[in-house]
């Protein structure tokens, strides 16, 4: 199953727009594959996600379809992926909406003996980067644990490190293989610019000696036009860097 909610039309994990990007997939990618009810939700909603529609909150029919799945195929092997964008995009509290539907859709999942032999992963793309550093390549290496029956941790891994094994707190973004963009989990502190003033000051002084040529002296001023001149001449006043002074 392939379940992506794709809050706008030119959205999708493997969808982006034909003029800029290569085209989706020519073949539907799984034996169910949700795009064309997506597609045609959000035609209906012009393009704009929304939390409700017809007083109902839309997460809850996609979650609908997770539930479903799992529940008719209990008795076969799947891999079902669900990515459900729109309800906490904007604003992850809104996930809270959620909670008793989804409780209750996992305890009767349970109750029927449909998580036998299933294991079952709830996650968001991106968290708020607290308690433990986790990754995507880390699921990886839980995946391939499962699938190989090596849960004991002696399996050989590369960039991740499998949830069954210890989950070490004091692992940074560097241990992680986690590029800087990526990652917020940065010591508070304040930074050191006492080595930055002096060339910057340098630097002033050097553009103050320089003739710079302006095609009049209105661009100079910053004026449009010659409309008070005189008056802009005057309100210019000297403040002083360092020992030189220059006009604002």
């Amino acid at each position: 199953m392939y379940n992506d909610d794709i809050m706008h039309l030119e959205r999708g994990l493997f969808h982006y727009p034909p003029n800029h990007f290569l085209r989706g997939y020519t073949r539907k990618p799984a034996d169910h594959y949700y795009r064309p009810f997506y597609t045609h939700l959000y035609k209906e909603l012009r393009s704009k996600w929304k939390v409700c529609y017809d007083g109902r909150l839309l997460a809850l029919d996609f979650y609908s379809s997770w539930h479903r799945f799992i529940k008719y195929n209990a008795d076969k092997c799947y891999f079902g992926f669900t990515f459900v964008t729109s309800i906490t995009h904007d604003n992850g509290n809104y996930l809270e909406l959620t909670d008793d539907f989804i409780s209750d859709k996992l305890q009767k999942l349970e109750k029927s003996g449909a998580l036998q032999n299933t294991m079952l992963v709830i996650m968001g793309d991106h968290g708020g980067r607290v308690h433990l550093a986790t990754r995507n390549f880390d699921l990886h290496e839980t995946l391939l644990d499962i699938v190989s029956r090596k849960m004991n941790g002696k399996r050989e891994q590369k960039r991740g490190k499998s949830l069954f094994t210890a989950i070490p707190t004091d692992k940074s973004c560097v241990d992680n293989n986690v590029i800087s963009n990526f990652c917020l989990c940065m010591v508070d502190g304040s930074a050191d610019i006492g080595g930055l003033f002096l060339p910057i000051i340098g630097l002033i002084r050097k553009l103050s000696s320089l003739d710079i040529r302006m095609p009049n002296l209105f661009v100079q001023l910053g004026m449009r036009n010659k409309v008070n001149y005189t008056q802009k001449l005057n309100k210019r006043e000297p403040a002083q860097v360092g020992d030189s002074y220059c006009f604002s």
